[in-house]
Formats: C-alpha cells, sequence, structure tokens
C-alpha cells in the first residue's frame, strides 16, 4: 500500500503546515519537521497569535522585530510624548497604552475612551461627545483600523512609527 495517499492540516498560532501525498513520506520526512516547527511555535508566545494579530513582513529579521520592547509608560506620558493636543491626539495614545503596554490588539471603543479619561491631564469633557469623529478621522488617515463594529487596532504602519518613538523616549 505505498501508494495510500494522505492528507495533512495543521495549524497552531502563525504555522500552517498542509500536506497531501503519499503516508510512507508523511510518516518519515514530513512528521519529524512538522513536530520540530511546532515545538518552536510552543516556545515562543508570540508566534502563538492568530497570524491576523502579528505584523508580517517578507523578511524574517522583520518578523521578529515585531515583538515589542517592554514599554511601561501611562497614557498621559505617552500623550505627554506624542505632544497630543486634540481628542484624536489622545486617543492615538490611549490605543497606544492599551496595544504596546496592556497588549491588547483588540481595542473597544469604550476602552479607548475610557484609556482617554485616565490622562486627567489632558482629557477634556468635549472629547466624549466627539469620540465617535476622532474615531473616524483616525481611520481615515489610517493611524486606526476598524476590526469589528466598534472594535479598532492600531494600523502596522502607525504601530511601528509608535513602537519606534517610545523605544527612543526610554
Amino acid at each position: 500500500m505505498s501508494d495510500e495517499k494522505t492528507h495533512l492540516c495543521v495549524k497552531l498560532g502563525v504555522a500552517e503546515i498542509e500536506y497531501e501525498g503519499s503516508a510512507q513520506f508523511l510518516k518519515e520526512e514530513i512528521m519529524p519537521t512538522v513536530g520540530k516547527i511546532l515545538g518552536i511555535v510552543e516556545s515562543r508566545v508570540e508566534l502563538q497569535r492568530p497570524v491576523s494579530m502579528l505584523q508580517i513582513d517578507n523578511s524574517t529579521e522583520e518578523m521578529s522585530s515585531t515583538t515589542t520592547p517592554e514599554i511601561a509608560h501611562s497614557t498621559t506620558t505617552i500623550a505627554n510624548l506624542l505632544k497630543a493636543k486634540s481628542a484624536s491626539d489622545l486617543a492615538i495614545a490611549a490605543a497606544t497604552h492599551l496595544t504596546l503596554v496592556q497588549k491588547k490588539e483588540r481595542l473597544s471603543r469604550q476602552e479607548i475612551l475610557d484609556e482617554m479619561k485616565a490622562a486627567t491631564s489632558f482629557f477634556r469633557s468635549s472629547y466624549v461627545n466627539n469620540h465617535s469623529n476622532s474615531l473616524k478621522v483616525l481611520m481615515r488617515a489610517d493611524r486606526l483600523r476598524l476590526l469589528a463594529p466598534d472594535v479598532y487596532g492600531l494600523s502596522q504602519r502607525e504601530r511601528k512609527e509608535l513602537e519606534k518613538l517610545l523605544a527612543q523616549c526610554q
């Protein structure tokens, strides 16, 4: 039965392996490689996230740089570093804190607003009424992306710029 065909599909985080072919080749050649790949994924937490949550570029070096350095800035500190002067600026500072400090990839509009309120020296009560407009402005500028109804995330370009800025200010 060496002509026996088999199909294998394995998904774990960013690792996705699909094979269709002889069972013998699968057993002797593919399975040891699958084991090694799964071992790597299991040992690196950042590879266990779904693909949509990662920033993936063409080079391995770029992919390894997507792991965010430890940043412990408050929303107020981030707003200060960004020289926030508007509701949109403060919303980006809040989204940055939620994403890079609290490690949240999906941000509800309420979480962003609550985090904006936490930056008391920057927050103005008028920002509550303008919150929808601020989020629209940020989406048009491709600073925030709408991931689902009322759920946002930093765009890849914005995230990279913010990571670079905050790393310089450590």
